[in-house]
């Protein structure tokens, strides 16, 4: 094995010239083919020696957007090459090749010497699509690198399932899951680098063995502040026990806000990463008085806005305890903060339906958007005729945001004749966001009655920025249509479609009734734009470092930008800032101990366009995503960037490898912690 690596590793190693006439013309022709993914694979393999670094760099980009088994030999020479952007890309992409070859050669790279050449080797195995990579990655727990160790963890979940976000993961055996699991333990009882701690607590949280109980209990008191913080979200993913119980109270006093947050979302349920209405309509995870009066306390003292609206959504759960949580969530409903305001009628509405009417209409003309749509969400739990007038106004307000949460509710109605007409209307609204929201809501009704303005709005949904409403407008009108044959010819015409995500799902559909799928489906997607390199995308960039200065309500966010990883992405913030486009936009979208989301021009979320007017491919690659990592945010389908972009607040190692990270928080991150839903963007220059 050795010796036939040697032979593929030294060869074309970062350094003999390739032969092309004008390496000016070589360069962009890897550059338009790379981000086209449309590569020309013998100018590929001519310039895997190239003596430009940048050259050989999109070589592995390449086959890190369009990987196949059959590029690893190609791709074997660059793991050593001189440049680490290179390096890494290599190893980024031999890994998502796969297969045995791949697994062969990282697995061989894995005992290097050299810490960061192993810890590049499980990175990559962990983003392999094969199964057979767990066994390379596990003996890594016991590398004498703690770097080294706390990948082998983050690869060890990626491959043997993630059952805290998908409790149906199951991608190996369970024997080798249960050895998988055992091994972290062991590994945890060794640990003494705080980083390589919560990484190891980390793999065991999205596990998910009962087994793990009594460890998981003892690391919420971890004296490592992240090691506490995935310890109860893996305890939120466990049966409710009072020894599970104990240890998320004793996470509501905590002195860290972030700690007391996730041990008030682990007290709500044991599915966290579902849909909260997917949860159960009614009672909490940990049902009892004390529990009760604990989060009912929090909701009204604690100095964080996140902690108090986490604690009044989740106290609409306890109707059991009603006489010790109204209190509370009437006291929310006249807070100052209108994203409390918001939390509270929502509480309340589930816990009271019908007799939260009146919370519901004071909140109904609340001059603050984020209290309407609160208002709107809530009347999902009222009764159809109280909701009805609620919805109706509430259904044509101006903010498209307070729109979109009443057609949510709508959906909870979906029974009732109001119900159709107030869908109907907003169907025929040619608003991206309430158009999406539209079809989203429709997938709860039943029957043809509504099949006409699903497919009319269909029709009038063109444009690459309405491929997602026209995903969810097909898929709603396959629940509809009366017959089988209405649904293929719903499907032929579907695989027309311009956009990917349509086509997939199409051919998707077509493929599980057992019908022909054409060949060459399902083909690329529509509105992307390429910037040109040395214009557009100037050389320099890519070894430069620029930071960003992100202004708002909050304070001051600064950022250093990636464009060794993401140049398209650096380039495409930088010329919005320049222009000013960010200025006056809003913060959209605000999860607590996971992102802050915001940049759209259209303030919903539904908005997606680049400095060029079209959409941005993906820029993959072996960044992690750490607490204050800059992103792009996309839609189902990849390759969907646009003017959006998104800070996590914790790590997010589920995101590493399927999102762009085109950048890093340097100074202000306590800044994102306290930002909120509809806080407005003041600037975002550059500064540097």
């Amino acid at each position: 094995m050795a010796a036939i690596l040697v032979g593929l590793l030294v060869g074309g190693c970062g350094g003999t010239p390739a032969t092309a006439p004008d390496p000016g013309d070589t360069l962009e022709r890897l550059w338009v083919g790379l981000d086209q993914r449309r590569p020309d694979l013998d100018l590929l393999r001519r310039s895997v020696g190239d003596v430009d670094p940048v050259v050989r760099w999109l070589v592995a980009r390449a086959f890190v957007a369009l990987p196949h088994p059959s590029y690893v030999e190609l791709l074997a020479p660059l793991l050593l090459d001189a440049d680490a952007r290179v390096r890494e890309a290599a190893f980024f992409a031999i890994g998502r090749c796969g297969g045995p070859k791949a697994i062969e050669v990282l697995g061989f790279q894995a005992g290097s010497p050299v810490p960061r050449i192993r810890e590049l080797a499980v990175q990559a195995l962990g983003h392999s699509a094969d199964q057979d990579a767990l066994r390379v990655v596990l003996p890594r727990l016991r590398d004498d690198h703690p770097a080294v160790r706390g990948d082998a963890a983050l690869a060890a979940v990626r491959l043997a399932g993630d059952r805290l976000r998908d409790p149906a993961s199951h991608l190996v055996p369970e024997a080798q899951r249960i050895e998988c699991v055992l091994l972290v333990l062991g590994a945890l009882g060794r640990e003494k680098d705080d980083e390589a701690h919560w990484r190891l607590t980390y793999a065991l949280a999205h596990l998910v063995p009962p087994q793990a109980e009594g460890v998981l209990c003892t690391l919420a008191r971890a004296p490592q502040r992240l090691s506490r913080l995935f310890a109860l979200r893996g305890l939120g993913g466990l049966a409710p026990s009072p020894a599970v119980r104990d240890a998320l109270l004793a996470g509501l006093a905590d002195p860290d806000p972030a700690i007391v947050l996730e041990a008030v979302q682990s007290l709500g349920s044991p599915a966290r990463q579902l849909d909260p209405e997917r949860r159960g309509a009614s009672g909490a995870n940990h049902d009892d008085a004390e529990v009760a009066r604990r989060l009912a306390a929090l909701a009204v003292q604690h100095e964080s806005v996140h902690v108090r609206t986490a604690c009044l959504v989740l106290l609409g759960r306890y109707a059991a305890h009603a006489g010790i949580v109204t209190p509370a969530l009437v006291a929310g409903a006249r807070h100052a903060d209108a994203n409390v305001r918001s939390a509270a009628v929502q509480g309340l509405a589930r816990l009271q339906g019908d007799a939260a009417l009146p919370y519901l209409r004071e909140a109904a003309r609340d001059q603050d958007p984020r209290a309407r749509a609160g208002a709107a969400l809530g009347c999902g739990f009222a009764g159809a005729e109280p909701a009805q007038a609620l919805l109706a106004g509430l259904a044509r307000d101006a903010e498209s945001r307070v729109v979109m949460a009443a057609l949510t509710a709508v959906a909870r109605h979906a029974g009732a004749p109001w119900a159709e007409a107030i869908l109907v209307d907003a169907l025929r609204r040619r608003d991206l966001g309430i158009r999406e929201a539209a079809a989203e809501a429709a997938l709860a009704f039943r029957g043809a009655s509504l099949l006409n303005s699903v497919r009319s709005a269909m029709a009038d949904s063109s444009g690459y920025e309405y491929a997602e409403a026209r995903r969810l407008l097909l898929q709603a009108a396959l629940r509809m249509a009366r017959d089988d044959a209405e649904r293929l010819v719903l499907l032929r015409e579907a695989l027309r479609d311009p956009a990917l995500v349509v086509r997939r799902l199409a051919c998707a559909e077509l493929s599980a009734r057992g019908e022909a799928v054409p060949r060459g489906q399902p083909g690329h997607q529509d509105g992307l734009v390429t910037p040109r390199i040395r214009t557009e995308i100037p050389l320099a960039l890519l070894t430069e470092r620029p930071r960003v200065r992100i202004v708002t309500e909050r304070g001051t966010i600064e950022v250093e930008l990636d464009p060794e990883r993401a140049p398209i992405h650096c380039a495409n913030l930088l010329r919005l800032a320049e222009r000013g486009a960010y200025r006056g936009r809003i913060l959209h979208r605000v999860v607590p101990n996971f992102v802050i989301q915001g940049g759209d021009r259209r303030g919903d979320g539904s908005g997606a366009e680049s400095a060029w007017g079209g959409l941005l491919r993906d820029e993959l690659s072996l960044a992690p995503f750490v607490a204050g990592t800059l992103s792009m945010p996309k839609t189902a389908d990849p390759d969907t960037g646009g003017d959006q972009f998104f800070i996590t607040l914790v790590p997010a190692p589920h995101l590493d490898g399927r999102y762009t990270a085109f950048g890093r928080v340097v100074s202000g991150i306590a800044v994102a912690e306290r930002s909120e839903i509809g806080d407005r963007i003041l600037s975002v220059t550059r500064v540097r």
